[in-house]
């Protein structure tokens, strides 16, 4: 990360579209936050960051088109709350979200029923939740599945 931060810096804001980055280390959070600070990370459309972020780094994101990263697994995760935050992008086009499970094994059902959503009994592999953007026409689509090694992802679309 110390190589990455002067790299980015040099690129001019503007002409860079898109940001992918990998942390290998947790303690690297601080140099990733930097970046959210600069004019390129803030001119971006689309980034993809291999991290856990929190629900409070997704405010961030606010002017990208796409994203793609990973929630913080120390805790589970408000997903009404990063819902209200997405449904305020204005630029939003679509997004995904890896949450890796803790002590929670039904993570699927958890964040299904979170969201309001009637969770049948029996196995469960995708759960598809469609939210209404507060005084708009569109829609924010969720399809939330569940993956074979302790993760789910959740695909996020807005649409019309």
């Amino acid at each position: 990360m110390d190589q990455i931060f002067p790299f980015l810096l040099a690129l001019n804001p503007g002409e860079l579209e898109s940001i992918h980055l990998r942390t290998i280390r947790p303690a690297e959070r601080d140099q990733i936050l930097r970046i959210f600070e600069t004019e390129q990370f803030k001119q971006a459309k689309h980034v993809q960051l291999r991290m856990h972020l929190d629900e409070d780094d997704l405010l961030k994101f606010r002017h990208l088109k796409s994203f793609k990263c990973s929630l913080d697994s120390e805790k589970l995760v408000d997903i009404q709350r990063v819902r209200e935050i997405i449904s305020n992008f204005e630029q939003f086009e679509s997004c995904e979200l890896i949450h890796h499970y803790l002590e929670d094994e039904f993570l699927l059902r958890s964040i299904g029923e979170a969201l309001g959503e009637e969770i049948p009994f029996g196995p469960l592999k995708t759960i598809t939740h469609r939210y209404q953007i507060r005084e708009s026409n569109e829609y924010l689509e969720f399809k939330i599945e569940d993956e074979k090694y302790y993760y789910c992802t959740i695909k996020i679309t807005k649409t019309r």
